[in-house]
């Protein structure tokens, strides 16, 4: 799953060396995480979230497919720095806090 979300996010991207995609697995379930840098995070996500839902989508359909419980798939969206590790899941809390602040 790992190389299939880091193929399409590279696509996605300008800078493909600025990708970092990792697995880790807790309990049976797998958390992919999928870094970029700031200004590409745009990108990845999509308006309104959507190219990141078909990513998800695809993974719990390949995962499926497969025979795997796709329910155990999580797909989390970061972004870093290059000077500092600085990083913020992209939940939905995110968003709403940002509308907030701008109105």
């Amino acid at each position: 799953m790992e190389k299939i979300v880091e193929y399409i996010v590279k696509e996605l991207v300008d800078n493909k060396s600025s990708v970092s995609v990792t697995t880790e697995e807790c309990d049976g379930n797998y958390v992919i995480t999928v870094k970029v840098a700031k200004e590409e995070l745009g990108r990845v996500v999509g308006r309104n979230g959507k190219n990141a839902q078909a990513i998800r989508i695809l993974v719990h359909s390949l995962a499926a497919k497969n025979g795997l419980d796709s329910r155990k798939y999580t797909i989390k969206f970061e972004w870093y720095k290059e000077d500092e590790t600085f990083s913020s899941p992209l939940f939905f809390f995110v968003r709403i806090k940002w509308l907030l602040e701008k109105f």
